[in-house]
């Protein structure tokens, strides 16, 4: 059923595609993974604008722009089906609230990685209500780079505080138990939290530009 919802929000999404282009693309960017976005307007042109104007809104707009006209690269994006009580919103503070049961949510959730200098990521979640931008360390090949903290990211269900949380907090309150021994015995959560490096609240413009130059230069 849910997988029917949002394969259907996909052919909603992007109506120009023939079941040929629609194919392709999701064969391009498979659910759940992190794909280079290069490829899409072989695909068609009207994909790469598409995307963004479907999944980046005017509040996201001016951070995506920043982080694109830093990014030293081109930028990956992804997303995944959700089920309404999946991705919660991030918190304003170190906690996260539960999910509402029979909470609506988007169908789809979509996030960008943008390769920036000093060999670091940037992660934007352009849906669930995501408040801040993710920094990430990124030793070796870009593409395994971000497969792996993406893997990561999925093996906590793209929520955010198991990232950004200290071990301490993690140990201690019952409610974070799990992703202690998560980080403990998954070697990718125990990556994707080794690898950042802090993130930059959208408080507003001004202030999140302050916060991604002593994060990332």
């Amino acid at each position: 059923m849910l997988h029917t919802k949002a394969a259907e929000t996909l052919r909603e999404l992007f109506p120009f595609l023939n079941a040929d282009e629609l194919q392709r693309f999701q064969q391009g960017m498979p659910e759940g993974r992190s794909c280079a976005l290069t490829g899409l307007s072989a695909i068609h042109p009207k994909l790469p604008y598409a995307l963004r104007d479907h999944t980046v809104d005017e509040a996201f707009r001016p951070y995506l722009l920043e982080l694109g006209a830093r990014s030293i690269a081109a930028p990956f994006g992804g997303f995944k089906f959700t089920s309404g009580l999946e991705v919660p919103d991030e918190p304003a503070q170190d906690a996260e609230p539960e999910p509402t049961p029979g909470a609506e949510a988007a169908p789809l959730f979509f996030w960008y990685f943008f390769p920036l200098r000093n060999n670091i990521l940037a992660w934007e979640a352009t849906t669930g209500t995501g408040r801040a931008t993710y920094f990430f360390r990124c030793d070796g090949p870009l593409e395994a780079c971000v497969a792996r903290i993406t893997r990561g990211l999925a093996l906590v269900n793209f929520r955010r505080e198991p990232v950004y949380l200290p071990d301490s907090s993690l140990e201690q309150q019952p409610r974070y138990h799990r992703y202690a021994i998560g980080a403990r015995k998954l070697p990718d959560l125990r990556a994707l939290r080794a690898a950042y490096l802090g993130r930059a609240i959208h408080s507003s413009l001004e202030n999140w530009l302050t916060q991604v130059v002593s994060l990332a230069g």
